[in-house]
């Protein structure tokens, strides 16, 4: 064999091989795709069945629980110096965090926030749920912290809160319900407090009227009052002396002090 025929022959077997090889992949690849055919994910998600979606997809809504516990650490580093303090009525191991969802008055869901005794705090969840359940409006439901431990600003936002460790308003070294987590104000703008002529908060005074009912009002016989009085809660919109009509308070030998 000469030497040209040589390199002929070794070039044709080299171009033979490279077709084989190029045959044998496109094989392995598979037949391309028609025109106008969907790829081949879009044809997977169409197959999938329904239950099979992302939870994102399920659940377009958060999933709305009432809960209490025992207060996390991170709470206690924010009430701690502010609306608890050291010889408190009530010691920090007493207390309970309720988690709880309520309406505001735009028909939107709000999550909140209350500190409450631990002996109530299943109770308080209870009724917060049956709140939400009757569509009662709530303003907002945070802890007073949030104002400082100032129960004027957290009126002044129609804050409803719980515990707050302070002297009852105009009793100067009586200590108030809120301070032992047995007490609640709903709503102080739509139901204020009312010693004569002082009216807690301000703006309370457009609520006076207790006939012209309004939405986040609290009157005998509402869903309100219906759930904390038939669990033995004091209204304060039955007191004579005074009105407030945003309190109500469990009694202390409800929860052994």
């Amino acid at each position: 064999m000469t030497e040209k025929r040589f390199w002929t022959v070794t070039l044709l077997i080299i171009t033979m091989m490279a077709l084989l090889l190029t045959a044998c992949s496109s094989d392995a690849a598979g037949p391309p795709e028609a025109e106008g055919d969907p790829p081949s994910s879009a044809v997977e998600e169409q197959q999938r069945p329904l239950d099979d979606k992302p939870p994102a997809v399920l659940d377009e809504e958060p999933k709305r629980t009432f809960s209490h516990e025992p207060l996390p650490d991170e709470v206690i580093r924010v009430i701690s110096g502010v609306s608890w303090q050291e010889g408190a009525p009530v010691a920090l191991e007493e207390l309970h965090l309720v988690r709880l969802w309520h309406w505001d008055f735009e028909g939107e869901p709000r999550q909140g926030e209350l500190i409450v005794h631990r002996d109530l705090a299943e109770e308080v969840t209870e009724i917060f749920e049956e709140l939400f359940l009757a569509e009662f409006p709530i303003s907002r439901v945070r802890l007073i912290d949030h104002y400082g431990a100032d129960d004027h600003l957290s009126m002044a936002d129609n804050n409803t809160s719980a515990l707050n460790v302070r002297e009852v308003e105009g009793a100067s070294g009586r200590m108030s319900r809120h301070s032992y987590g047995v007490a609640i104000d709903i709503n102080p703008v739509q139901n204020p407090y009312v010693r004569g002529e002082r009216v807690l908060p301000e703006a309370g005074r457009a609520y006076l009227n207790r006939e012209d009912v309004r939405p986040g009002m609290i009157t005998v016989g509402d869903p309100v009052w219906e759930a904390f009085v038939t669990r033995g809660w004091i209204w304060g919109g039955d007191w004579t002396s005074l009105k407030d009509y945003q309190h109500f308070e469990k009694p202390l030998e409800e929860v052994g002090l």
